[in-house]
């Protein structure tokens, strides 16, 4: 044989699967009667036909994150030919928000919800420095349509969900929900499943997780969410032969029931009810507070200080706290619930803004400085209270705002706390600035930030305030809510001038690594510290800050004046 016959017998190999596949092809498209672009239009406006034919709408069991790990949620959907009305059990007082969605051929059939609604869009819009969010999905494969029931699935996290026909108004369902939600926390149910025993332990209530035991052997987590009559595991689990999703709760008998399943143990979290009653600040002429408990029969509740005073009637928790001539010292006790193996606790203060004005010692990683808290007479006449702190090359004077509602001292971000001169005669403003989220953002040249500091008290009746606090921003004029990350630092910053921006920002003076204030002693109420210039005293060295840390919120500013208004949530 020749090579020349060996090149065209090869080249006909090789095209021989391709043309065995267009004959596959042929063959397979010759199944269908249609082409395949339409079969999709089709069953898209099948699947929009059966989404807007529920007279009430459909609920919608959502999991964001492709492990399931901030748990299930519950949405309701109504459904017209173009805008989906929907309501959120975390936003109940909220009501309904319309907005637009769309049927599309994209990876197979699309139901996505492409237009901005705060709700649907909440686990899948990046805020507060999450630029991922939530990994939520606002786009779902249609994967089945029944005549009560649509499967999905998350376009992003492969999460399988379900639209539920409702059986009744929508808001109706959502409110018997949100009331199933705010009755239902325990710490772990003892379950008898096909006649064997099991355990399911909830281990976190914000995010919904729950772990199974089989005889105290670990067997799985699963995510749950509500539903009008009890919870819902994320997916069927199989124990001892019986199928396990959906329970029946009984708040009155502190039951979970379900086909096969009944319980025989169900411990209430003292975690929930902690919260509930929340921690209680007293001024020095005392103060008594009764909340309603639920479950509190369930309970030992225990303070470990003479002077607060607890008794139970029913579930009604009094706490009493006894007044005091001491004005000097601060007083601090915890009341302790405790259930079974479970327990918590909260905090009970006693004192006013007079046992926190004096002097302190400012300690910080490798260093310490002297500092006073107290008021300082303005020219009008008013009183300013000031954190002054004799800095390295300036004398530093921060504005601090005092909330009497809740005996809470803030720091806010971006204010001109002095100025600082060189032997060359150059004169800076200086500014604070806040780290935080694990040194990952800074407030930069922001005032919207805002440093909650941490009182406890210290040695012999002393007084301790930290001012690695909880970072708030204001996400309206007359409250503020916290981000739940963490002041780790602060910088005095060098500024060419006042007002600051980004672009006269030089670089920082000092740096401060977990600062606490130490009280050393106690001073009057008015009078502070001289708040001099540090003028050519000597010379300074500049450090660079780090230019890549920027910060995600972006709030209209805030002077100290609105803010002396604020309220925390």
């Amino acid at each position: 044989m020749s090579m020349k016959t060996n090149k065209i017998l090869l080249y006909t190999l090789l095209a021989l699967p391709a043309l065995l596949m267009q004959s596959c092809l042929k063959d397979q498209e010759d199944i269908f009667d249609k082409p395949a672009s339409q079969r999709m239009s089709e069953y898209l406006q099948g699947a929009q036909e059966a989404l807007v034919s529920a007279p009430y709408g459909w609920s919608f069991d959502y999991y964001p994150e492709e492990n399931q790990s901030y748990g299930g949620f519950t949405y309701t959907i109504g459904f017209s030919n173009d805008a989906d009305t929907v309501r959120f059990e975390n936003n109940p007082d909220d009501g309904q928000l319309v907005s637009l969605y769309k049927m599309k051929s994209d990876d197979g059939p699309v139901l996505s919800f492409d237009t901005y609604n705060s709700f649907l869009h909440k686990y899948a819009t990046p805020t507060d420095g999450k630029y991922q969010a939530e990994k939520g999905d606002f786009e779902f494969v249609i994967d089945s349509v029944g005549s009560d029931i649509i499967k999905v699935h998350g376009k992003k996290t492969g999460n399988t969900l379900y639209l539920r026909k409702l059986t009744e108004p929508a808001a109706q369902y959502m409110q018997k929900v949100v009331d199933m939600g705010d009755s239902f926390f325990p710490s772990e149910a003892d379950l008898t499943i096909g006649g064997k025993p099991y355990q399911l332990v909830f281990t976190d209530l914000t995010n919904r997780q729950a772990d199974i035991y089989d005889n105290g052997t670990y067997l799985t987590t699963t995510a749950y969410n509500f539903t009008d009559k009890g919870l819902r595991f994320y997916q069927p689990l199989s124990l001892n032969g019986v199928s396990v999703q959906d329970f029946t709760y009984d708040d009155d008998k502190l039951t979970l029931s379900a086909d096969g399943v009944e319980t025989s143990k169900f411990t209430v979290s003292p975690s929930v009810v902690a919260s509930i009653f929340g921690d209680m600040l007293s001024g020095y002429n005392g103060k008594t507070v009764t909340k309603t408990i639920p479950h509190l029969d369930q309970f030992n509740v225990t303070c470990d200080a003479s002077w607060v005073h607890i008794s139970k009637s029913g579930n009604k928790l009094t706490v009493k706290v006894d007044a005091t001539t001491d004005t000097k010292t601060i007083r601090k006790a915890n009341i302790v619930f405790k259930n079974g193996d479970y327990k918590d606790s909260v905090n009970v203060s006693q004192y006013e803004l007079s046992a926190l004005l004096g002097s302190y010692k400012l300690k910080f990683k490798g260093a310490s400085e002297s500092a006073s808290l107290g008021y300082e007479e303005a020219a009008d006449g008013s009183q300013n209270l000031y954190l002054t702190v004799q800095g390295e090359y300036a004398t530093l004077k921060f504005p601090l705002i005092y909330l009497s509602g809740s005996q809470s001292l803030l720091m806010q971000s971006g204010q001109l706390i002095g100025t600082a001169s060189t032997n060359s005669g150059a004169t800076y403003s200086l500014g604070n600035v806040f780290i935080y989220g694990g040194g990952s953002y800074w407030s930069s040249y922001r005032d919207n930030f805002f440093d909650l500091l941490s009182i406890e008290p210290g040695d012999k009746g002393g007084v301790n305030i930290s001012l690695q606090g909880a970072l708030l921003y204001t996400p309206d004029g007359s409250s503020l809510q916290s981000t739940g990350m963490t002041v780790e630092e602060i910088f005095i910053e060098a500024f060419e001038s006042y007002p600051f921006t980004s672009s006269n920002l030089l670089g920082y003076l000092e740096r401060w690594t977990s600062p606490v204030l130490v009280k050393t002693a106690s001073a009057p109420a008015k009078g502070g510290v001289s708040t001099g210039n540090v003028a050519g005293s000597r010379e300074y060295k500049m450090r660079a800050i780090n230019p890549v840390r920027r910060s995600y919120f972006d709030f209209a500013p805030y002077r100290m004046e609105s803010a002396k208004q604020f309220k925390l949530k």
